[in-house]
C-alpha cells in the first residue's frame, strides 16, 4: 500500500514538473544594480493575454531600499528584437520584510506572447526621471 502511495506520489511530481515548462530562457542584467536579484519568474498565457511575474530581492540596506520598476525586452530565437515592457510593482508596506525576505512582487501584461526559444531580458530600472522630457529614459534591458 505505502508503495502505491510513493510511486503515485512520483508519478503526480513528475507529470507536475513537465506541465510548467517553459519554451523560452530569462537573462537578467545588472546594468545598475547587483544587490537585487529576480527569482520566481513566470509567464502565463489567459484569455490570450502573455503575463510576465516575479519577485524582487534586495540585499539588506540600513539606509533605504532601491525605488524602480522592471525593463523587460524579449528577443525570438535569432537575436531578432521583438518588443519590450515595462513591469512595476507596489509599494511594499513592510519595506525590510518584503524587500529581503519574501520578497516584491512585480506583474507585467505583454504586449504579445512570448515565441518558443525566445530570451526574455530583465533589468532593475532606478528611478531617475529626467526633469527636461519627464521619461525614465532607455529601457535599459535592451
Amino acid at each position: 500500500m505505502k508503495l502505491k502511495i510513493f510511486l503515485s506520489a512520483v508519478i503526480l511530481g513528475v507529470s507536475g514538473c513537465a506541465s510548467v515548462q517553459q519554451h523560452y530562457q530569462y537573462e537578467i542584467l545588472n546594468a545598475q544594480t547587483d544587490h537585487i536579484k529576480f527569482k520566481f519568474l513566470i509567464a502565463s498565457n489567459r484569455d490570450g493575454h502573455e503575463t510576465l511575474s516575479g519577485s524582487l530581492f534586495h540585499k539588506f540596506s540600513k539606509l533605504e531600499f532601491d525605488k524602480g520598476h522592471v525593463d523587460i525586452s524579449v528577443y525570438d530565437a535569432s537575436g531578432t528584437f521583438l518588443f519590450d515592457a515595462i513591469g512595476t510593482y507596489r509599494p511594499p508596506l513592510n519595506a525590510y520584510h518584503e524587500w529581503v525576505q519574501t520578497g516584491v512582487k512585480f506583474k507585467v501584461d505583454l504586449p504579445s506572447e512570448i515565441p518558443q526559444g525566445a530570451t526574455v531580458k530583465l533589468a532593475f530600472h532606478k528611478e531617475q526621471f529626467s526633469e527636461k522630457d519627464g521619461v525614465h529614459g532607455k529601457n535599459i534591458s535592451r
